[in-house]
């Protein structure tokens, strides 16, 4: 019988989009990405409006702190695990590239808390 006649693989000619689908133009799949939150209040907030907004911050950022503690915590225990493991050369390698992230931002995490709780003191 033989093989069936199929039409070339192309492109759609246009982008073009039902006007009643509301989509954001993006490249492919990729989603457009959020704004970030604000670091600070707005300038014409009242200090007690500072004072809260700076007050969440601390709150997110303390919970953030609280993660990084946990991940440098089981840095011992992996490290032991790498050693027991059939290629420990490899492991290490690996291991201290991700020693070396998990201290960064353990400390990123303890500065970003102390710059809070220093604008939250000033405030009161």
């Amino acid at each position: 019988m033989g093989a069936r006649p199929t039409d070339a693989a192309t492109a759609p000619a246009s982008r073009r989009r039902n006007p009643a689908i509301k989509l954001p133009e993006t490249k492919g799949m990729a989603p457009t990405m959020p704004d970030p939150p604000p670091t600070d209040p707005p300038e014409s907030a009242t200090t007690d409006e500072k004072i809260a907004f700076y007050e969440k911050r601390l709150e997110q950022a303390q919970l953030n702190l609280e993660n990084r503690t946990k991940f440098l915590e089981r840095l011992p225990k992996m490290k032991a695990s790498i050693e027991q493991s059939d290629n420990p050369a490899q492991g290490m390698e690996t291991y201290k590239r991700r020693e070396k992230i998990v201290q960064d931002n353990y400390d990123s995490a303890k500065k970003q808390v102390e710059e809070i709780e220093a604008k939250l003191a000033a405030l009161r």
